[in-house]
């Protein structure tokens, strides 16, 4: 007979339930209860009538019960323990999400986590700045479907990239009014698997506008320096070619005074005039190279345009309309009309080119507030102030970028061989740079053209002056005149001039030459032909080394430049007259004659020259 054991002291008992812990604890206790029963009851075998038959052992039913009721004591304060751990877990995550969630609206940028399918499952409040949705519309939808771009790779791409190379994954999203950088970073599990996708929007559009700005600034700069490049280049192949064509123009006018054989006096007129057309062009390469500011007068602007729409109205194509809108007011600048006017011309010239079909040009003036912000800036480089606009515009044919970008540039053009020269734009470029102002140009292809020039207004108290014909030469009497030039060309045509005039000559092949032959013979020498540009030593510099010999000196500029900044600065101090090459034979005795007649300025007659070296 199998013997009765001991029931299990309850104490014991508690102190293992208290032992339990979660669904393992639970197991455990309930195996307890099962042992508490066992031991609390003893079995009887009766081998004569093979049946069970069950008797309480030494135990008592008062000591079962009781273990049972410990078990579920124990049991119940587990549950409740269990019960306020999972409520305080329940409560410090729900603060946790709400932490989280509050930390996830407050990031400025929008962001939106998705499934593997790109469906977002969850984004902040910082996308509804992006879009017209709120974050409930946006739970569910497609990413692609919630931000629309206009870009080559859309946000479908990168999901794509990112399945296949588990990646971050970045692409710009260009919107009609805005501009998107997106980053896109995966979400893997353990595995290693993509589970889902994090898109973070950063908005760069005034990045994109800023960097926009510098890059059109970067190449304003760049076309500032490359227009002043050319300009210094065209200035200097002006200039030479000035000196060749004085000797090819006033050879060429000594050969018609003197032919009288009807067919050679021809010939050299044809020389002559083809010698003149070839300075007209080097005319306006002067022009752009802003070496070509022949006076510093108040020009009524009004008065410049009313002749410029005359000379057109009677020359260009009657199907195309010329329309005046002349509302600045007041209408001075200040410079040289005979150049304004040209530069309307011009303007009005490729316009009427811009229009083979006819159609409009209008005219237009205004007063405009010019401020430092952009004009301050290359390649306008303007003052702050009041300037006249004047806006010449056609319905044209219009240009591409291509061409606005070589469009001042010497010799540029879209005409065909022999329809042009590509100087009338450069030439316009460079007359409203030596007046201080700017041009800008917009245009579209097949809706026209429209240029734009900026002039600084003249000061109220400057008035238009009536500009008259220069004096004619008059005939003066013998003189002893000293040539100084650098050009052999030059210098021996000016002395053929003059003898064939009956003055006596010296020459001179340069400014230390010039001063020591004027050194020794200055009392019987009549007027100084100076030459502003030579080596060694300049005009300036060789005409106050004359000045310091005899204070009442006469001298006559002459540069294959145009009447600039550095040679107004030497007629200011006391140089009679100014004569650009090339020259004809009437210009130079022309220029000669007012020199002899003009009076000499008492701060020369005073004396007190600067002294400068023939050496130096």
């Amino acid at each position: 007979m199998l013997q009765p054991q001991n029931v299990a002291d309850p104490a014991a008992l508690l102190r293992s339930v208290r032992r339990v812990s979660a669904i393992r604890d639970i197991l455990i206790a309930a195996g307890l209860a099962a042992i508490c029963y066992l031991l609390a009851m003893e079995f009887d075998f009766s081998d004569r009538i093979g049946e069970w038959t069950k008797a309480w052992g030494r135990g008592e039913r008062y000591d079962v019960f009781f273990a049972l009721l410990v078990l579920t004591i124990c049991l119940a304060a587990f549950i409740y323990r269990r019960s306020r751990e999972l409520e305080r877990l329940q409560g410090a995550l729900r603060a946790l999400a709400i932490q989280w969630q509050a930390v996830f609206d407050s990031v400025g940028n929008p962001i939106c986590l998705a499934d593997t399918e790109g469906r977002v499952q969850l984004c902040n409040h910082a996308i509804t700045q992006l879009t017209d949705k709120s974050v409930a519309d946006c739970i569910g939808r497609h990413f692609s479907t919630i931000i629309h771009s206009t870009t080559d790779t859309p946000s479908d791409d990168l999901l794509a990239q990112l399945h296949q190379s588990r990646q971050r994954q970045n692409a710009v999203l260009n919107l009609v009014d805005r501009t998107l950088e997106v980053t896109a970073d995966p979400m893997l599990d353990a595995r290693g698997e993509l589970v889902g996708v994090i898109y973070v929007l950063n908005d760069i559009t005034e990045r994109k506008r800023a960097e926009e700005k510098l890059r059109e600034s970067d190449e304003r700069l760049r076309q500032s320096e490359k227009m002043t490049a050319i300009g210094q280049l065209a200035g200097g192949v002006a200039h030479d070619f000035n000196n060749q064509l004085t000797g090819v123009l006033g050879y060429a006018d000594l050969l018609c005074s003197r032919l009288d054989d009807p067919a050679l006096k021809r010939y050299a007129e044809s020389i002559r005039t083809g010698a003149q057309c070839s300075a007209d062009l080097i005319g306006k390469l002067l022009a752009f190279a802003r070496k070509g500011q022949y006076q510093s007068v108040p020009v009524d602007m009004n008065r410049v345009i009313n002749e410029a729409v005359d000379v057109l109205e009677r020359s260009i194509d009657k199907r195309i309309r010329i329309e005046q809108l002349l509302r600045a007011m007041p209408t001075v600048v200040t410079g040289d009309p005979s150049q304004i006017e040209n530069a309307i011309l011009n303007l009005a010239l490729n316009a009427r080119d811009a229009m083979p079909d006819g159609g409009t040009l209008t005219v237009e003036t205004q007063v405009v507030h010019l401020d430092a912000e952009l004009y301050a800036k290359p390649p306008y480089e303007l003052r702050v102030g009041d300037y006249l606009m004047l806006t010449v515009t056609d319905t044209g044919c219009g240009m591409s970028d291509e061409v606005k970008r070589h469009l001042f540039e010497p010799f540029f053009t879209t005409k065909p061989v022999g329809k042009g020269t590509g100087m009338g734009l450069a030439a316009v470029y460079g007359t409203v740079k030596s007046h201080h102002g700017a041009t800008t140009v917009s245009s579209e292809v097949g809706r026209g053209t429209s240029f734009r020039i900026y002039l600084p207004l003249a000061a109220p108290a400057e008035e238009t002056v009536n500009e008259s014909a220069g004096p004619e030469a008059r005939r003066c009497a013998k003189l002893r005149v000293l040539v100084v030039d650098d050009m052999v060309l030059v210098r021996e045509l000016a002395a053929e001039i003059l003898r064939s005039e009956g003055h006596e000559v010296l020459v001179a092949a340069d400014g230390r030459a010039g001063i020591e032959l004027y050194r020794a013979q200055w009392q019987g020498i009549d007027l100084v032909v100076l030459d502003m540009a030579m080596p060694h030593l300049g005009g300036r510099d060789t005409f106050r080394a004359m000045k310091a010999i005899n204070p009442r000196i006469r001298a006559l500029l002459s540069s294959g430049h145009s009447l600039n900044e550095e040679s107004q600065a030497i007629l200011g101090e006391g140089t009679l007259g100014f004569v650009r090459k090339p020259f004809e034979m009437r210009t130079l005795l022309r220029g000669i004659e007012d020199a002899m007649s003009a009076t000499v300025p008492d701060a020369l007659r005073a004396g007190s020259p600067a002294s400068v070296s023939p050496e130096r």
